[in-house]
């Protein structure tokens, strides 16, 4: 009956890791705090995978504030438990955030390996993850016709989370700028702010800053330089 308890505990914990990983990506400042909560919970009540998704959660939590060294972290405490746990769908996740984080880092070989080894790992419904953060990569090496393919075909991928898609939608903008395809910026610009109406001010404040500067930039003919969002993610 105990370990009935527990497991139900355990499960219950997952559920609120999850819906607190999916509020960071909305609105990371907002509910960090909760993610942290189900960390300290997790840890309590020994509930491994809630703990892996939680760590998750605040590590994106972090990136999002641009504390990508505690982000990196927190992501390889989530590895370490992962692997310890057999827990490979999740440690699948964890890589591709933590691919993210690195490539933020500039340690670009670093979120490749992550990446290479994640994409065995993840359900086939998280693999679009996968390839948009091979997208970013490709796109922060200068290879941008492989990186505006990628892009459009995550766009193309029927279910695509929204969140990846307004991410693919907005890296693929910055692509076109960066290849000077103006008309073709502007378009998928406005479909990103579309997009990310409604998804919490996380993404919509990352649309809204490229939506701001790319048509500057398109204007005075230089390339827009910042990094390409990635993630999770």
């Amino acid at each position: 009956m105990l370990t009935s308890s527990k497991d139900s505990a355990a499960e219950d914990l997952l559920v609120n890791a999850e819906a607190a990983y999916q509020g960071v990506l909305g609105d990371a400042q907002a509910n960090r705090d909760l993610a942290a909560a189900v960390v300290e919970r997790a840890r309590a009540i020994g509930a491994n995978e809630a703990l892996v998704v939680g760590l998750r959660a605040v590590a994106w939590a972090e990136h999002v504030r641009l504390d990508n060294d505690k982000a990196k972290r927190l992501l390889d405490q989530a590895v370490r438990l992962a692997v310890a746990h057999h827990l490979d769908i999740r440690l699948g996740e964890v890589l591709v955030s933590r691919a993210a984080v690195s490539h933020e880092l500039g340690r670009l070989g670093a979120a490749q390996d992550d990446l290479d080894r994640a994409t065995p790992l993840v359900g086939p419904d998280r693999g679009v993850e996968v390839v948009l953060q091979q997208a970013a990569l490709h796109q922060n090496i200068g290879r941008l016709t492989d990186a505006a393919g990628l892009y459009r075909g995550v766009l193309g991928r029927p279910g695509c989370p929204l969140d990846v898609l307004v991410k693919a939608t907005n890296n693929l903008a910055l692509v076109e700028v960066q290849l000077g395809h103006g008309s073709a910026a502007i378009v998928h610009i406005d479909r990103a702010v579309e997009l990310a109406t409604g998804l919490g001010p996380t993404l919509v404040a990352m649309v809204a800053l490229l939506g701001g500067v790319a048509p500057v930039a398109l204007v005075q003919g230089v390339a827009y330089a910042q990094p390409p969002r990635a993630g999770p993610g």
